[in-house]
């Protein structure tokens, strides 16, 4: 299988520095496939997943909503020089996301254990309040 980028979106030496308009030749944001091997695996993944890939006669297919692209020789390369790795696992060997859900379902756990009632809604009777109104909230 192919490896395969995500360009998120346009970074900052993607602009003219004094209009800010877009350089020519500047990689537009989206998923790159390093091969055409790449891209059909990505697209047999998305079906697997029941996640949404369009294919399009005129412009990129659309994976998820993000534009898919088999990146040209020069895109490979420059996607290999300014690669990032994905963060290592922590000593315990979960990743943060993991460690984020664990959290939020232990305080989904807490707060489900927590069974005092509600405390009593009270009104209080104020200023302007008439009688009838008073002795109800008495009540």
């Amino acid at each position: 299988m192919g490896t395969i980028w995500l360009k998120e979106r346009y970074a900052p030496e993607d602009r003219h520095p004094v209009t800010r308009e877009l350089v020519p030749g500047a990689i537009p944001p989206g998923l790159y496939c390093e091969d055409l091997e790449g891209f059909r695996h990505l697209q047999r993944g998305a079906r697997v997943r029941g996640r949404p890939f369009e294919p399009a006669l005129s412009g990129p297919a659309r994976y998820d909503g993000k534009a898919v692209y088999v990146a040209t020789p020069e895109q490979a390369a420059f996607f290999r020089a300014n690669a990032v790795q994905a963060p290592s696992p922590s000593k315990d060997g979960t990743t943060r996301m993991r460690q984020v859900a664990a959290e939020m379902q232990a305080a989904i756990a807490k707060a489900a254990r927590n069974d005092e009632p509600p405390p009593p809604r009270v009104s209080k009777p104020f200023r302007g309040m008439n009688r009838a109104a008073r002795r109800r909230a008495g009540a």
